[in-house]
């Protein structure tokens, strides 16, 4: 898919047209009929409380320590920790972002949380988090008036460093969710950003709808709109709830881990 023809689509009444194309597209990708999901844990739960599959998000007091007391206490956890933990890591320790990735990265920390960050700031974090080894996820805030244009220039810069590195696992859009709710982007504009998404980006394995953005109905949809994975299970949705709504919609639910690794077949 072409800039142009991304843009057109944007402004195209053919929703059904563009979600056949997109569907396609992700069976390409994904002939297994199957939609992952994530089961994050609470990073201050007890270590003999963890389970053997499943990721942490380490939210605050970061340091290599605790990665390694994490990492000797269940080898098979995925860690993760978010932007401003790891920015706060490096200011700390006075080392530049992509020393500190590396330092973390040796000490068992698999991926980075990219936050709403500034453009420049968000860029260096994932070739930093990239040149470190990792694999992220390039979360997508969208809706919050920019052009459609600014649209279709963050799916090139994500091209532009997937060419470069090959590190990102996923693409997220997400709704930008204003206080006054009338503001927020339709439920339209959320399944022609995500069926785009999977046209403009097929380097990138992984498109993830949103529960917590948009509700489970919508996920519903966007996976038929071409996401393959539903995302971290929502407060007030159980993890079996989540599991059947996909099974609903006609796939097999998958628990993965934060490196899409399946860990739990439906």
């Amino acid at each position: 898919m072409t800039r142009n023809e991304a843009l057109d689509f944007f402004l195209s009444s053919d929703l059904i047209g563009l979600g056949i194309d997109a569907d396609e597209a992700r069976r390409r990708v994904h002939p297994e009929n199957v939609v992952t999901y994530f089961l994050e844990e609470d990073g201050a739960a007890p270590l003999q409380k963890l389970p053997e599959n499943g990721g942490i998000c380490i939210r605050s007091g970061l340091d290599e320590e605790l990665l390694r007391s994490l990492r000797r206490g269940c080898s098979s956890l995925t860690l993760r920790a978010s932007a401003s933990e790891v920015l706060s890591y490096a200011k700390r320790h006075h080392l530049d972002l992509n020393e500190a990735l590396a330092r973390l990265s040796d000490a068992g920390l698999d991926s980075i949380t990219d936050e709403d960050l500034p453009a420049d700031e968000w860029l260096r974090l994932h070739r930093a988090a990239h040149g470190a080894g990792m694999k992220t996820v390039a979360s997508y805030v969208f809706g919050a008036g920019e052009p459609l244009e600014a649209r279709v220039d963050f799916l090139d810069t994500v091209r532009r460093i997937q060419e470069e590195s090959g590190g990102f696992l996923a693409l997220a859009p997400i709704s930008y969710a204003p206080v006054r709710q009338l503001d927020a982007p339709t439920g339209v504009e959320y399944l022609k950003m995500i069926a785009i998404a999977r046209l403009y980006l097929p380097e990138i394995e992984h498109i993830q709808a949103s529960s917590i953005s948009q509700g489970p109905k919508m996920v519903q949809l966007a996976l038929r709109f071409g996401a393959d994975d539903a995302g971290v299970v929502p407060p007030g949705i159980t993890e079996q709830d989540l599991r059947r709504m996909i099974r609903d919609a006609g796939f097999r639910p998958v628990q993965r881990d934060l490196l899409y690794r399946m860990v739990m077949l439906g």
